[in-house]
């Protein structure tokens, strides 16, 4: 699989998701970034993960019987696999967009040491709303076909 299909594949089949999270902290919750393909065939998501290099959680899932595998990359491996994929994203272009910005305003990059300052924590929460935003917007309307056109010769 090329890096071009591996990308046109997660434009149309995956989830990029910030997560808020129960946590024991001052705050009582974190953020997590996420991106997420399931897919019935195990051997097409390592084909994904070879393609982009990057290694990734490969787990399987059973609902409703119903079998399926589920890639995931957090964090800065699903930062690194977005910028990867980006010339080749059209349908999640905006969620990429908005997810590499959460990343780099969230000083995720950076070594925490003490407590992580009100601002951050401000541009975070925005962020994370914002997200929630663009996914009730994306959710209302029907995903175009051009993205899933090419998938039969993945």
């Amino acid at each position: 699989m090329s890096l071009e299909e591996a990308s046109r594949l997660l434009d149309a089949a995956s989830c990029i998701t910030i997560a808020r999270q129960a946590r024991s902290t001052a705050r009582g919750y974190a953020y997590r970034l996420s991106l997420l393909v399931r897919r019935t065939d195990e051997g097409e998501l390592r084909r994904l993960v070879k393609a982009f290099g990057i290694e990734g959680n490969i787990l399987p899932i059973s609902a409703r019987g119903a079998p399926y595998y589920q890639l995931a990359w957090y964090g800065h491996s699903a930062i690194e696999v977005l910028a990867a994929a980006k010339p080749w994203l059209h349908e999640r272009a905006r969620e990429a967009k908005l997810a590499e910005k959460f990343w780099r305003a969230g000083q995720y990059e950076q070594a925490q040491r003490g407590p992580i300052a009100d601002e951050v924590w401000a541009k975070r929460d925005e962020l994370y709303a914002a997200m929630r935003e663009l996914k009730a917007e994306l959710s209302g309307r029907e995903r175009t076909v051009s993205a899933y056109r090419d998938l039969s010769t993945l």
